[in-house]
């Protein structure tokens, strides 16, 4: 029995002991300073506070072997007076890892450098009044070249010198941030998203909080700040360098690796004032800006309804606005995540700008600006070296993937500006600017230099794929400009600047070098959507009207359609048109191209309800209609609108129409110039044939104009003058070698055709003219006269005789040149000088 409980004794003091021990090891000083060596002092049985380290003017450096945090404990760097950076470096072979919270006590910035990685647990936290980097870095770097290594600490250099830099190693350790993910609330459209989770790693307003390693992984992990920055880069090797307020900067750095967010992970830099009563010149003396947040690595990849959120909701109209800037140098990958800046009262908006090779969102990935306030929302800029693909689709059938700007109040709406190789939006996939208020919706700019696809559907939720500027209030919608090669419009896919409301709709301008494709339909519930580039006015849905204030009347004017492209290709029921389903002006359509094709029930219109019929121009060399395809210019009950056709060739065939009617008012006007017109004609109504019409519901005496000029071509335009008697050629040469009747040939005629039909004619074979022989008596003077057949005022001129003499032979000279003689020269056969040949040395 003794034996028993003298063994469990041992056993529990054992534990006791490796449990004392295990706490004592989450930190451990190493010895490379010597008499400056960090000391550990523990404050309660929770929360230990570091002293000691060595002091270097406004630096204060510490070396720890092991540095660890555990859970529910807190460890404190002591801030003596002055002291700006707390340096901290590991020189073991393990990683860092931070469960409970790490703080300084004072306002002094903290460095934290782990070439073996940084681990931050679900309840890590940070209490720090200065700015806060973690890092797996080897060393940081200083202003007067000197390095705080944390893999070569034999003989440290202690500077006093500002830090400017962190260089990184071969194979830089991970750091990761593991958390419950945040707490984001709100609807987007009468609330905004904000977060209301209280942990995370947070440092105080204005300061920075920034993560350089290798990989960077945050499951669910929260980075916040208020008016100050988020800095995440994973840099695979070089040097990072940053200002003293941590700006950071990539010149130097060789290689990057890779940046995960996940299961809900968060970065916020929310902008707010806990104290209302706070002045603007209190704001802006203290912080620079509304705060940003910067990312770079090789490939970003958000999922798992993540997000990384930049708000600015302070009444200071002059504070600069805040940015999230993304620089993946290989692909940045959103899904079922969100990109979002967001403004209220008085702020200007937080601009997003991307810079990658790969841009893929899919699964509900969004990047949005979102302006609740009475200044400009931020813009979007992205630049995609080789592509951006847009899937709208979603698993769960939530919001479609999309890139849009909005704006909900008297502030405008922010810019879209994308360029790159190839765009795709797809099954549902969207880039859109909207305003529902009287803020002006912003502008569109796509470039893409080889092609732009808008193609499907997506779920009965998600709708279409498009781009769009849209007004639902008294704003202005903004204009979309898409310059490309190749433009495909198909299965449903829309290009679509329109109003439903008072505001005017925007313009589209589409340059296409190659060609613009727009073809097929889709269908949702049972309801065919056309594939369609328009600007229109549309009533809205009765749903929206009661949620949105929307009038039942709509007055807002379309916009102007102007398409340059190559080819213009409409087919299988797709839709080239403006439309005002209202009392404003339908719009102007432009065309410039090449070649137009419409058929399969293509269609080119410009329609109103109630105002006047839209304009349609078009220029081209070639407009074919087929199979039931039209051009119209319609109205209801205001006047038809006018169709301009400028074309060398018109073909409309099996009942295709081009006509500007109008039910309740004057018919419109139609004008066509070509230089030939087939398969239709000018008709007083519509029928089963192609017809061209200008007609009024209202009576004949209400209908429009027809003015159609063709080209007539004379048959007779540069053709020659052949004479009425042909010369008789036998009398007029004389037959050389006839004796020994050796080949010979002999062309009459005023040349310029080749010797024989099944020769090319290579339009280099001159003309002359032919001779009239005129006696000038009756004794056939030898004295003749030609009469020129081109000579149009009959003028005769004199020409005196001039016999006709067959060659005898030619005469070739040192160069290669032949020349016909009638009298061949004498010479010697071996001379090196002329050869003279005759008929008669032909002949065998």
């Amino acid at each position: 029995m003794f034996n028993h409980q003298a063994i469990f004794l041992g056993l529990a003091l054992a534990f006791a002991f490796t449990q004392v021990r295990q706490a004592k090891a989450q930190l451990i000083p190493d010895n490379t300073f010597g008499k400056e060596n960090s000391l550990v002092n523990s404050i309660n049985s929770l929360e230990d506070r570091i002293d000691g380290g060595a002091i270097r003017g406004s630096n204060l450096f510490h070396s720890f072997e092991e540095f660890n945090i555990g859970n529910n404990r807190s460890v404190y760097f002591n801030n003596p007076t002055a002291i700006q950076n707390i340096l901290t470096r590991v020189t073991g072979n393990n990683a860092s890892q931070i469960l409970g919270k790490l703080g300084v006590l004072g306002n002094a910035n903290l460095f934290l450098i782990n070439p073996n990685g940084i681990i931050f647990g679900k309840d890590a936290s940070l209490d720090i009044n200065g700015s806060f980097v973690g890092s797996t870095a080897s060393f940081i770097n200083f202003t007067d070249g000197t390095e705080f290594s944390a893999v070569s600490p034999e003989k440290p250099l202690l500077t006093i010198s500002t830090p400017i830099g962190l260089g990184m190693g071969n194979n830089p350790g991970e750091i990761r941030v593991q958390g419950d993910g945040h707490s984001i609330v709100g609807d987007g459209l009468e609330f905004p998203f904000v977060d209301s989770s209280t942990k995370g790693l947070e440092v105080a307003p204005g300061k920075t909080i920034a993560l350089i390693g290798g990989n960077i992984v945050l499951e669910g992990g929260l980075l916040k700040t208020k008016f100050g920055r988020i800095e995440l880069a994973s840099v695979a090797s070089g040097k990072v360098n940053f200002t003293p307020n941590l700006q950071l900067s990539y010149d130097n750095a060789q290689s990057f690796q890779d940046i995960k967010l996940s299961q809900e992970a968060l970065l916020d830099a929310t902008n707010s004032l806990q104290n209302p009563s706070d002045t603007g010149n209190s704001i802006n003396q203290n912080f620079a800006d509304a705060g940003s947040i910067n990312i770079k690595a090789k490939k970003i990849s958000l999922t798992g309804n993540s997000y990384i959120l930049l708000q600015n909701q302070v009444n200071i109209e002059n504070l600069p606005p805040g940015t999230i800037n993304i620089d993946a140098t290989e692909s940045l990958e959103i899904n079922d995540s969100v990109i979002r800046t967001q403004s209220f009262l008085t702020g200007k908006g937080g601009d997003i700008k991307v810079k990658t090779k790969l841009l893929m969102m899919k699964d509900s990935g969004i990047i949005t600006v979102s302006n609740y306030g009475l200044n400009s929302g931020g813009d979007i800029n992205i630049e995609a070296s080789d592509s951006i693909e847009i899937i709208g689709s979603s698993i769960l059938d939530r919001a479609p993937s999309s890139i849009t700007t909005i704006a909900f109040n008297s502030g405008d709406g922010g810019n879209i500006n994308t360029s790159t190789n190839k765009l795709k939006l797809i099954d549902g996939g969207i880039i859109s600017s909207t305003t529902f208020n009287s803020g002006n919706t912003g502008n569109l700019t796509i470039n893409a230099r080889e092609f732009v696809k808008v193609i499907g559907l997506g779920s009965s939720f998600t709708g279409a794929s498009f781009l769009s500027s849209l007004t639902l209030g008294s704003g202005d919608g903004g204009n979309l400009t898409l310059n490309t090669q190749r433009l495909t419009v198909k299965d449903g896919g829309r290009v679509d600047a329109s109003t439903g409301n008072s505001g005017a709709a925007g313009s589209i301008t589409i340059n296409a070098s190659d060609k613009v494709e727009l073809a097929g339909s889709g269908t949702i519930r049972e309801v065919v959507i056309p594939s369609l580039i328009t600007s229109s006015a549309d009533i809205a849905d009765k749903s929206l009207q009661e949620i949105l204030g929307i009038p039942v009347i709509l007055n807002g004017d379309s916009g102007t359609v102007t398409i340059n492209t190559n080819q213009l290709n409409i087919a299988d029921g797709a839709l080239l048109a403006v439309k005002n389903d209202g009392s404003g002006n339908a719009g102007k359509l432009q065309v410039k191209a090449d070649s137009i094709s419409i058929k399969n029930r293509g269609n080119i219109n410009a329609t109103t309800a109630s105002g006047r019929g839209g304009d349609i121009n078009l220029q081209t060399q070639n407009l074919l209609l087929r199979d039931n395809s039209n051009i119209s210019a319609t109205a209801g009950d205001g006047d038809g609108g006018n169709i301009n056709i400028d074309t060398q060739v018109l073909a409309a065939l099996q009942n295709s129409d081009i006509s500007a009617n109008s039910e309740g008012s004057f018919g419109g006007k139609v004008a066509i110039n070509a230089k030939g017109i087939f398969g239709t004609q000018f008709r007083e109504f519509l029928t089963p044939e192609s017809d061209i019409t200008a007609t009024s519901g209202k009576g004949g005496e209400f209908n429009g104009v027809v003015d159609i000029n063709t080209i007539t071509i004379n048959p007779n335009f540069r053709l020659a003058e052949l004479p009425t008697g042909l010369t008789n050629s036998s009398q007029q040469i004389v037959a050389g070698c006839s004796a020994s009747r050796a080949s010979n040939f002999t062309i009459v005629g005023r040349g310029g055709l080749p010797e024989s039909p099944n020769q090319l004619f290579t339009g280099n074979i001159p003309t002359v003219d032919l001779l009239d022989l005129i006696p000038t008596s009756k004794n056939m003077s030898n004295d003749i006269y030609y009469r020129s057949s081109s000579n149009s005022n009959n003028n005769f001129i004199h020409q005196n005789k001039k016999e006709i003499v067959e060659a005898k032979g030619w005469i070739t000279d040192t160069q290669g040149n032949i020349e016909f003689v009638a009298k061949v020269p004498r010479v010697i056969n071996n001379s090196r000088g002329i050869k003279a040949v005759d008929c008669q040395s032909l002949v065998s």
